[in-house]
C-alpha cells in the first residue's frame, strides 16, 4: 500500500499454481476486474495487469498478473479491504491454494 498526499493505492501481485486451467485464470481476472465498480474505489481506478512480459521471465518471480487499486484515502482503501467482493475475489481464493497472492 502506498500513500501520498492526494490518494492511496495498493498493489497486489497474484501467481496461479502450474495446474490451473487458462479458462479459471480468465474467469477470475474478469472477476477481478469487478471490484473497480466499488464506491471506495477512487473513479473506478483499479487496473489488472498481465500476464507479465518481464525478459527473463524469472525476475517476475513466478508472479503472473498484478491488480492495482486507488482510493482517496485511507479510510476508503479500509472500506475496500473490508468489502464482500475484495474477499470474494482477493481474499478467499487464498483458502484454495489456487492462487498466492503477496500484498505490496
Amino acid at each position: 500500500m502506498f500513500h501520498d498526499q492526494t490518494l492511496t493505492r495498493e498493489a497486489v501481485l497474484f501467481k496461479f499454481r502450474h495446474d490451473t486451467s487458462e479458462k479459471i485464470k480468465s474467469t477470475f481476472l474478469t472477476e477481478l476486474r469487478k471490484l473497480r465498480d466499488l464506491p471506495c474505489v477512487l473513479n473506478h481506478n483499479l487496473v489488472v495487469g498481465g500476464p507479465s512480459i518481464t525478459t527473463p521471465i524469472t525476475r517476475s518471480k513466478g508472479f503472473h498478473f498484478c491488480l492495482l487499486s486507488y482510493h482517496k484515502d485511507a479510510a476508503a482503501l479500509d472500506e475496500y479491504q473490508a468489502s464482500a467482493e475484495h474477499h470474494q475475489y482477493v481474499v478467499l481464493p487464498r483458502r484454495f491454494s489456487t492462487y498466492n497472492l503477496l500484498g505490496v
